[in-house]
């Protein structure tokens, strides 16, 4: 078994329901992990792309160019659950800083 299959706990259609929340109603957060959690600079957009347990890939829009993001997660996500629990700490964490 690969890593990335190791780390994909999701089923297809839970990673799909949390990208598509996530861009839906999220959009600002999403850029906000692009700012507080990565060495990239200067987003003007962003959009998870994908979520598994190590982790999340986002692509982020920088000076009208796409640029790819792999944001790791502290611990290991076990459940749906636990990836709400993070992705909101995050967010908070973020703001706060």
């Amino acid at each position: 078994m690969s890593q990335s299959e190791e780390n994909q706990i999701f089923t297809a259609e839970q990673v799909a329901a949390m990208v598509s929340h996530m861009n839906d109603d999220h959009a600002d957060s999403v850029l906000l992990y692009v700012d507080a959690y990565s060495d990239v600079k200067g987003a003007s957009a962003a959009r998870l792309v994908s979520i598994d347990a190590a982790g999340m890939d986002i692509q982020a829009s920088v000076d009208g160019r796409d640029v790819a993001v792999r944001i790791g997660f502290e611990k290991r996500l076990e459940t749906a659950k636990d990836a709400h629990l993070t992705l909101v700490s995050l967010s908070k964490r973020a703001r706060r800083n």
